[in-house]
């Protein structure tokens, strides 16, 4: 499935918008790194059955000379560079090509800088969706399919961040509240009770309030203790909407974007997830070096 440009609108440019040849060479460190170097099509997508073993023999903080193991020119302008390190971990880094030339024994010498919308993504880091006020759902800055198929090559690694309950109508946020378990509504009221231990007697409040204090209608006690005489008790709840009458409440869900009503055991729960992105970083292959 190739992506089009509209998909790729998430990346911020086109696929080969930074592709410039750099007219101002800076001084490069001699290094001797093996890598694959896979191509990334007009699609934005990395082709991994192109994959070509080589070496980085030149790098700078900008720009990297690169050995390829093949005699054909390059068939891209950018290319995703794969770095085995001695641990068995892989980083990535994201080319573009200014030039190449074919040299001695079957192989093709380039010159390329770091950049191009993968290695924008790979700068990244951590690649978190976020919330979208507008349309309420969480979305990525980067387009998700491409994200995706980064991941399914190995370049990114997916992982889930939190898990949510969305609303089953249409997957927007919602959000919670205790309510009627038949309309739904939060407009809940209830009546509060006085258990007078004497004498057992429960009756509302408002039947043991006087001008005097509290007073037991049963058997006259006066201004008694709350948790040594008597305790306050919840009576059913009442709703202020439907009128129904329940001793239990519903947990809720309310959508931000549909406005539906849910208890919240019908809600769809989604794995929020992410990417991790292993950059190579130059710096760190200047230093080591």
């Amino acid at each position: 499935m190739a992506v089009d440009s509209e998909q790729l609108e998430g990346i911020g440019t086109a696929p080969f918008a930074d592709c410039q040849t750099q007219t101002q060479p800076r001084p490069r460190q001699s290094v001797a790194i093996e890598l694959f170097a896979i191509p990334v099509g007009l699609d934005g997508l990395p082709d991994m059955s192109a994959a070509m073993p080589g070496k980085c023999v030149t790098l700078n903080m900008h720009e990297l000379g690169l050995e390829l193991d093949t005699s054909s020119d390059p068939p891209a302008r950018q290319f995703v560079l794969r770095f085995q390190e001695t641990n068995g971990d892989a980083r990535f880094a994201g080319v573009v090509l200014d030039r190449s030339d074919r040299i001695d024994d079957g192989r093709v010498a380039l010159d390329c800088h770091f950049g191009g919308p993968i290695d924008r993504i790979l700068q990244s880091g951590h690649i978190a969706p976020r919330f979208h006020i507008d349309t309420m759902t969480f979305v990525f800055e980067f387009h998700e399919f491409l994200l995706t198929r980064l991941a399914e090559a190995g370049i990114l690694n997916q992982v889930v961040i939190d898990r949510v309950q969305l609303c089953p109508n249409c997957h927007g946020l919602p959000t919670f509240r205790e309510g009627c378990r038949k309309c739904g509504s939060s407009q809940i009221g209830t009546q509060r009770f006085i258990h007078h231990f004497a004498c057992a007697y429960v009756r509302p409040v408002n039947e043991f309030q006087t001008s005097d204090g509290l007073v037991c209608p049963k058997c006259l006690a006066r201004d008694p203790v709350v948790g040594a005489d008597f305790e306050y008790l919840t009576g059913e709840y009442q709703c202020l909407n439907c009128h129904w009458r329940d001793c239990d409440l519903e947990h809720i869900g309310h959508c931000l974007r549909c406005r539906h009503r849910f208890p919240t055991h019908q809600s769809s729960v989604q794995d929020v997830t992410g990417f991790h992105a292993a950059r190579l970083d130059p710096l760190d292959v200047i230093v080591a070096s």
